[in-house]
């Protein structure tokens, strides 16, 4: 996500866990869709298991409501709501188990994100989108502040579920991603994923933590394919092609038998018995 809100809304994502201090299953998915105009989609998924949030809510009638209505009191989530506007959206999310909040941000602008994060006066790494000669290429460094906050975060959440950071993951169902108009080239962070080529995703906690900075390359969708005028080349060259071979055998159909025996026969006779003429 452009200027740093990405990290910046996972930031809050791990708050949110460090606040409930739980140990168990959590589903934490964020994708970016870039458009060729330059505008992007987002969306973040923060669940865990139902019986994790119903413990941590106390006893209520709807334990996921409670839970969503505090993941949306968090001030930093109520202010992105309150400046994002209409191109922000929060929804509760109760599937497979588990219970949680749905961010959606819909055709907002590099422009838009930095704002927002000025505003705020958060600490956001240095993200640029550019589109160009059929190419969309995003180019992020990281802010060292933001990446020691996230850190900071990381090793609060481990110490409250008495375990090192590196097994954290294991709890953390993860997955990151970027997701272009056309295929990918060249990425380095994640892995090009094979069910779709124009997606990178990253499934490693701490790969995603620890970039300070990564490059995607991906196509812009405007080569598609062929115009339909070399279609229409291609379609005539298979034609007259079809049709000489056609010529051909109708040609040798119509040959004498004569005629066609000789053909047949070798070009340098090696015996005076195949020299001889044909018989009439």
């Amino acid at each position: 996500m452009p200027k740093g809100a990405k990290r910046r809304v996972v930031a809050l994502a791990m708050g949110a866990l460090a606040m409930f201090a739980l140990a168990g299953c959590y589903t934490l998915k964020t994708e970016n869709v870039y458009h060729a105009d330059g505008t992007l989609d987002f969306a973040m998924l923060m669940a865990m298991d139902d019986s994790l949030v119903a413990e941590q809510v106390g006893d209520v009638e709807d334990p996921g409501q409670e839970f969503f209505d505090q993941a949306v009191a968090d001030p930093g989530m109520s202010d992105l709501a309150d400046q994002l506007g209409d191109s922000m959206t929060l929804e509760p999310y109760s599937q497979d188990g588990q219970t949680g909040i749905l961010v959606t941000l819909t055709d907002v602008t590099p422009e838009q994100i930095a704002e927002v994060n000025s505003s705020q006066g958060a600490p956001a790494g240095d993200s640029t989108v550019t589109v160009a000669d059929g190419k969309i290429t995003l180019d992020y460094v990281a802010d060292p502040d933001l990446m020691a906050n996230q850190d900071q975060s990381l090793a609060v959440v481990a110490d409250m579920m008495g375990m090192d950071e590196d097994s954290l993951s294991a709890y953390i169902d993860l997955e990151a991603r970027h997701t272009f108009p056309g295929p990918v080239e060249s990425t380095t962070i994640g892995t090009i994923d094979p069910e779709n080529p124009n997606s990178v995703i990253i499934t490693d906690l701490a790969e995603l933590n620890d970039a300070a900075q990564y490059t995607i390359v991906a196509s812009d969708g405007s080569r598609s394919g062929p115009s339909w005028q070399w279609i229409l080349i291609l379609a005539l060259l298979a034609v007259a092609v079809v049709g000489g071979v056609v010529a051909v055998l109708v040609s040798r159909s119509r040959r004498s038998p004569a005629t066609a025996a000789w053909e047949d026969r070798d070009a340098y006779p090696n015996t005076i018995e195949e020299a001889r003429p044909l018989e009439q």
